[in-house]
């Protein structure tokens, strides 16, 4: 097992400061990536350096984010360092670990915190600490389960540009302001901030993911009732290893909204209608769904899927396509090229609510409607649901051979 602590400060330190702890100790060396995202601790050995401690950050954080004991420390908790000792590392790792921690919180005016034990390790309460009441109250998080309504959609290869983040905030903002991104990252807590004016820290994020090898991706948080949502981009790499033979190359953007607003809310489902055919016609999408998964968990504003309750909805596994899915779903977008494929078996559905040159919108009923509910979704043939190679490469885009 792995182990993790983080320090939170107060103050910002950038990564030359892991220098500064190596310089400080014998045997240990700092090599930092080119993004200077993430660091490793170096310890010497009889086969030459070990990687011994790994560093991320530091993250830009809020007081939300920080634990109750923590804010007793930093008052005004800004940034966030994560250090984690991996199984295998050197003996003495976890101490070098815990050194580190300790040498930025004194560097930062921060406080070292350790996930295991949940508790603060530096700086080391005073004897009156044990007697002074605690300035906040701790409350236990309420767990809550609901139903997700969920908007998902493919984009083939090319379709996704530095141009479409400014285009999906362009679209959330007219059709759903509620869905716009308040924080996004790569992990929780989420580093920035979407603030008015400026969609560049957004934008940036995005370029920057979109244009790794190895198939990057973001996270996001949104305003009641849309919770959160995602954008996976496709990997560039030529060759990939365990991918189905039949398969082509897709980003995906997904959007998850709170099931119980839309018994409060009357116009919700209309809005949410509006909204997913906005996004699948201006993005582009091949195939777009929107379907209600029973069961999740949301804690503290954060979705969690339990594997023993939380309904499967999986519509297209992996990062790669390999078909239509055979799921039902309240709504669906068959855009240019599968629209041609299904238009033939939809004429006669009483469920198409548009058919025009850029695809077929279904609409199986004016709410949302989970999968006992849709007996009445128009069977396809099997072939369209998991197609060969030739006719993927016809139906989807694709660009630069990546096929």
């Amino acid at each position: 097992m792995s182990l993790d602590f983080w320090t939170t400060t107060s103050e910002f330190l950038d990564t030359s400061v892991l220098k500064d702890f190596a310089a400080s100790k014998t045997g240990i060396t700092v090599e930092i990536t080119p993004d200077e995202n993430n660091a490793w601790l170096m310890m010497a050995s009889k086969d030459g350096p070990c990687p011994a401690v790994s560093v991320w950050g530091p993250y830009s954080v809020e007081p939300e984010d920080v634990e109750e004991c923590v804010l007793e420390v930093v008052s005004s908790p800004k940034w966030v360092w994560q250090i984690n000792v991996s199984m295998g590392s050197p003996d003495n790792s976890i101490d070098i670990a815990k050194e580190l921690c300790c040498f930025l919180a004194k560097k930062g005016k921060g406080a070292a915190y350790d996930l295991q034990e949940g508790k603060i390790f530096f700086p080391r309460p005073s004897w009156f600490s044990f007697f002074r009441p605690a300035k906040r109250k701790i409350v236990d998080v309420p767990e809550i389960k609901l139903n997700l309504v969920e908007l998902e959609f493919f984009l083939p290869f090319s379709s996704a540009k530095a141009e479409t983040a400014q285009e999906l905030l362009d679209i959330l903002r007219e059709y759903c302001p509620a869905a716009v991104p308040t924080r996004f990252g790569l992990f929780e807590p989420y580093s920035y901030r979407l603030l008015p004016g400026s969609d560049k820290p957004f934008t940036d994020l995005w370029t920057s993911e979109l244009s790794k090898d190895c198939a990057g991706m973001f996270f996001w948080n949104a305003s009641s009732p849309c919770l959160s949502g995602f954008a996976i981009f496709a990997d560039r790499r030529e060759e990939l290893k365990n991918y189905p033979s039949t398969y082509a190359r897709r980003h995906s953007i997904k959007l998850s909204f709170d099931g119980r607003a839309f018994e409060s809310d009357s116009q919700l489902a209309n809005t949410v209608l509006e909204l997913f055919g906005a996004l699948a016609k201006r993005l582009n999408a091949f195939y777009g769904v929107c379907y209600v998964r029973r069961h999740a968990k949301l804690i503290k504003n954060t979705i969690f899927h339990d594997i023993n309750e939380t309904e499967g909805y999986e519509i297209s596994a992996g990062r790669c396509w390999t078909g239509l899915p055979t799921n039902p779903t309240w709504l669906t977008w068959f855009g240019p090229g599968y629209s041609e494929l299904v238009a033939p078996h939809l004429s006669d559905c009483q469920f198409v609510k548009e058919s025009s040159p850029s695809g077929i919108f279904l609409q199986m009923g004016p709410e949302p409607m989970n999968r006992n509910q849709l007996g009445d979704y128009p069977a396809l043939p099997d072939a369209l649901k998991r197609l060969d190679y030739k006719m993927h490469a016809e139906i989807i885009p694709q660009v630069d051979d990546f096929v």
